[in-house]
């Protein structure tokens, strides 16, 4: 064979690897553009999650302060029915001062009442 009987055969070969080269470029930018799509899919779904996360995550947010209000609200008026308690209990301890006033002192009635046993027992027979 001569030198230039060979060179179409060549340059032909050449040709036909850079066609399936382009051929499978395209191939590949295809691919890509099916990869790049699933990949906006994905960040499209990412997306949308960590909107309903973030929501969902706001809505426990507030009920939990709204737990929280109410229950300090509750312990508040707890607190308060406690103290209006105590203040009549107060009250009703100061009347009975008052009233009793001068008759606090039980020494005198506790001997008067032992005087009365001793006296009452010494009538009895003893067992």
């Amino acid at each position: 064979m001569e030198p230039t009987e060979i060179t179409p055969q060549i340059l032909q070969n050449i040709h036909d690897g850079i066609r399936q080269n382009r051929d499978e470029i395209r191939k590949n930018r295809d691919g890509l553009v099916r990869v790049n799509e699933r990949i906006d899919r994905l960040s499209e779904h990412v997306d949308e999650v960590e909107h309903r996360l973030s929501r969902r995550i706001v809505e426990t947010e507030v009920r939990l302060t709204t737990a929280i209000v109410n229950g300090t609200r509750d312990l508040i008026d707890s607190n308060v029915r406690l103290a209006a308690v105590v203040a009549d209990m107060q009250g009703a301890l100061r009347a009975a001062i008052q009233r009793f006033d001068g008759q606090g002192d039980l020494g005198p009635r506790v001997e008067r009442c032992e005087k009365r046993l001793d006296a009452l027992e010494g009538r009895r027979p003893e067992e």
